[in-house]
């Protein structure tokens, strides 16, 4: 027996479909009774059990449903068989359906779409124009907002923001107090964690880890299975790929390229477009710039410079 709430006379007509406003037939949680809410379909998209409500002009629909003490307010849409549940906070304009689920104390807001078979739950934000989407999972404390999209098998966890048009897909994962922001992507099996930066343009993707406090910015690419970690920073149009490690405080930058099984480490800069590769170890103070080639099993330490165009 429905003792919570009933459906009233006033509907809103969708294309094949009707609903009702409802009301309130007791007080619970910060619903009283005689309460008018927002609109349903039919009985079974909002539970009779627990706290939960639909206020405002918020609409469910299809087979959605909402449960435990979830609430739903503004001018959101919840649809198709999404479910809304634990203590989730679902408003503004934002949209909900497909087979969506959101739980514990997610918050929806403004203009965010979750659909096909998404999960946010935890104390997850999503708000603003971002999307979530495929199979992707959100949880923790993660924010999500401005254009992101994140979708496919992605997974964002920890404390990390995804901000602005940063896009996170394939089976790609963002942990920890990572930041992803600008036009940046990261796809494929790539990990994005620790206090990690990746922004503007650039691309982490394959088998890339990027974690710590690195940044990566500019129009650069981390690809294969590299490793940037430490306090490393790679900008501008620089490439780290294949087995490629650039750690402790180096700088990759211009339009250089580090390949192979290069280790690039200590206070290290290279730019310019000169290319490292091979098992080339560079460390120390080290200098490399000029279209400078170093490969082979090379060992570069201390202050050396190495110049490649001297005119």
């Amino acid at each position: 027996m429905n003792d919570k709430f009933k459906l009233t006379e006033e509907t809103i007509e969708l294309p094949y479909r009707t609903l009702h406003r409802i009301e309130a037939l007791k007080d619970f949680g910060c619903v009283h009774k005689g309460d008018k809410g927002g609109f349903v379909e039919k009985e079974d998209n909002l539970s009779t059990i627990g706290d939960s409500w639909i206020s405002g002009y918020a609409r469910v629909s299809g087979n959605a449903w909402i449960h435990g003490n979830a609430w739903i307010s503004g001018y959101a849409r919840i649809y198709g068989n999404a479910w809304i549940h634990g203590d989730a906070w679902i408003s503004g304009y934002a949209r909900i359906y497909g087979n969506a689920w959101i739980h514990g104390n997610a918050w929806i807001s403004g203009y965010a779409r979750i659909y096909s078979n998404a999960l946010v739950y935890d104390n997850a934000r999503v708000y603003e124009n971002a999307r979530i989407s495929g199979d992707a999972r959100v949880l923790d404390n993660v924010n999500v907002y401005g254009n992101a999209r994140v979708y496919e098998n992605a997974r964002i966890s920890g404390q990390a923001e995804i901000v602005f048009n940063a896009r996170i897909y394939g089976d790609a994962w963002v942990y920890g107090n990572a930041w992803i922001s600008g036009d940046a992507r990261i796809y494929g099996d790539a990990w994005v964690y620790g206090d990690a930066r990746v922004y503007s343009n650039a691309l982490v993707y394959d088998n890339a880890r990027v974690y710590e406090n690195a940044r990566i910015s500019g129009d650069s690419w981390i690809s294969g299975n590299a490793l940037v970690t430490d306090n490393a920073q790679v900008f501008g149009n620089a490439r780290v790929y294949g087995d490629a490690w650039v750690l402790e405080n180096a700088k990759v930058y211009g339009n250089a390229c580090i390949s192979g099984h290069a280790k690039i480490l200590g206070d290290v800069s290279i730019s310019s477009d000169s290319e490292i590769s091979g098992d080339t170890w560079i460390c120390g103070n080290a200098k490399v710039f000029r279209n400078a080639v170093v490969s082979g099993h090379e060992w570069i330490f201390g202050d050396t410079e190495i110049c490649g165009d001297t005119e």
